[in-house]
């Protein structure tokens, strides 16, 4: 009996549609207003597109296309700017945000340098014992600052890992979306999206962590938490284990809510203004369109970014798949 598989050029075809839906409206992750003053709220998409672009990047090797360039145009001007920086010693808790920004920009073929040196600063002067945060929060702040390259004194990540909810004994009914998405977080920046997978501490990529990652995907199926699926694929990929029934049907049901703009819609029970695939999100405001799709567009990313890259032959033919195929001529954009 032939083992389960899903085809590499449906994920290539809906990442592709995708990344043109985040490229069509990346002055929207900019952190700054219409006029341009700073807006705190406006952080969050900002630096998780900067996450994204920095995987994407590392995993593809595409630091040249057009949609690449124009990001790390927005990444490296906002790292500039007095008015952002300075925040990440008036609000510790944010350090982590810059770290994963100047990690990106590294990525990207930037120059981090000053942005690494402020953050390095401030930890070297203590910022880091001003921050209390959760276990698997720990462990997305160790991942940022190494792959930012800043020196520091936190726990090795395994074992952080362990002091996490996935250091418990677990059952996938029993557990709340809050429990599930610090699941999700502890994965994929412990091996940082799969890049480092090897440095992923060996009972995380055990049968027992499988058969919860695959119940988990049923679970999110049946509720149809598309964001959810989307983050429990990506830790799927990210771990490097081998599909199966239950992976090869959680990426049937997420491909199938794809709108043809290329955003992903972050559920699909009872919410009442949901749009259908077909809609083009034509019929919602832009602004609460952006807001309610954003995420799970650029999780898809991620996901399809790592899923290709662990099936095909080469950092560049991933490239060629996900970012030259369908993907509409992006014009320059500038930002100040």
């Amino acid at each position: 009996m032939n083992p389960p598989y899903f085809r590499d050029d449906r994920v290539a075809s809906s990442t592709s549609l995708a990344i043109g839906w985040v490229s069509r409206h990346l002055d929207r992750f900019s952190p700054f207003d219409e006029h341009n003053i700073y807006c705190p709220p406006r952080t969050k998409p900002f630096i998780e597109l900067a996450i994204m672009l920095g995987v994407h990047v590392a995993a593809t090797g595409d630091a040249t296309s057009p949609f690449v360039r124009n990001a790390a145009q927005l990444l490296q001007s906002v790292s500039r700017r007095p008015d952002f920086t300075h925040w990440m010693v008036r609000l510790p808790a944010e350090l982590v945000n810059y770290a994963e920004l100047c990690a990106a920009i590294n990525e990207l073929g930037g120059d981090a340098r000053e942005l690494r040196q402020q953050l390095q600063q401030a930890v070297d002067m203590g910022v880091l014992a001003q921050i209390e945060r959760l276990p698997h929060r720990q462990v997305e702040l160790r991942a940022a600052l190494d792959w930012a390259g800043i020196r520091h004194s936190l726990p090795p990540v395994e074992d952080l890992c362990v002091e996490t909810i996935l250091g418990q004994p677990l059952s996938a009914p029993l557990l709340s979306d809050y429990a599930i998405y610090a699941i999700t977080h502890v994965i994929i920046f412990a091996c940082r999206f799969g890049l480092l997978r090897g440095a992923l501490p060996g009972w995380l990529r055990s049968a027992t962590i499988r058969t919860l990652l695959s119940d988990l995907i049923v679970v999110t199926s049946q509720e149809r938490n598309w964001d959810l699926l989307g983050e429990l694929l990506l830790c799927w990929e990210s771990i490097g284990f081998p599909q199966n029934s239950l992976s090869v049907a959680g990426w049937e049901s997420f491909l199938e809510v794809f709108r043809r703009d290329g955003a992903v819609p972050p559920s699909g029970a009872g919410d009442e203004q949901e749009l259908s695939p077909d809609t083009e999100g034509l019929n919602a405001p832009e602004s609460s369109d952006f807001d309610r799709v954003y995420h799970t567009t650029l999780v898809a990313v991620l996901a399809g970014t790592v899923f290709l890259g662990r099936s095909t032959s080469g950092a560049s033919s991933v490239a060629n798949a996900i970012t030259n195929r369908r993907i509409r001529k992006v014009s320059e954009v500038q930002f100040v």
